[in-house]
């Protein structure tokens, strides 16, 4: 046998050695993205109900839709969204849980701060997508980071 054969026969096992190795990974990732599917269905479909809420409660004028979100708020808050949330109130960002109770507080101030609660709403949203980002693992579900444009100097004449 030469050297050619030799290395090529090499070749050949490195090769299909390889594509089983991505073979029984990709089955494994599968699995586990399988295994995690009814979490994130319900974290997705929570997320967006907190979102919701939120926004209804930062937004509306009708009384009756006022009454109502605030009572899904709180059941949210204090009950089914605890499955799901995550962050907790002394992580780095706090996440999802930190941005309800931020959102909360101010409603139990009375809500008046239009302004505050629709800038709460879309920091809620915003904790709620980079969460599922992260449960997701696609990076490109991350909220996008704004920055306020800087002002320029007007020329001098």
């Amino acid at each position: 046998m030469t050297t050619v054969e030799g290395v090529a026969k090499w070749v050949t096992i490195l090769a299909t050695a390889g594509a089983f190795c991505w073979t029984v990974v990709s089955a494994l990732q599968s699995h586990a993205i399988d295994a995690r599917r009814p979490f994130l269905d319900l974290q997705l479909k929570l997320y967006q109900e907190a979102t919701k809420t939120a926004s209804v409660l930062a937004t509306s004028d009708d009384t009756q839709e006022l009454k109502a979100a605030e009572a899904r708020f709180w059941q949210l808050y204090w009950g089914e969204l605890g499955l799901v949330e995550n962050g907790g109130i002394k992580s780095e960002n706090g996440g999802v849980e930190s941005a309800m109770v931020r959102f909360g507080g101010e409603l139990q101030k009375g809500g008046k701060d239009r302004g505050l609660l629709k800038n709460l709403a879309l920091a809620l949203a915003h904790t709620c997508r980079n969460s599922l980002a992260q449960s997701w693992n696609v990076r490109d579900w991350q909220a996008p980071v704004y920055v306020a444009p800087q002002a320029k100097e007007s020329p001098q004449k």
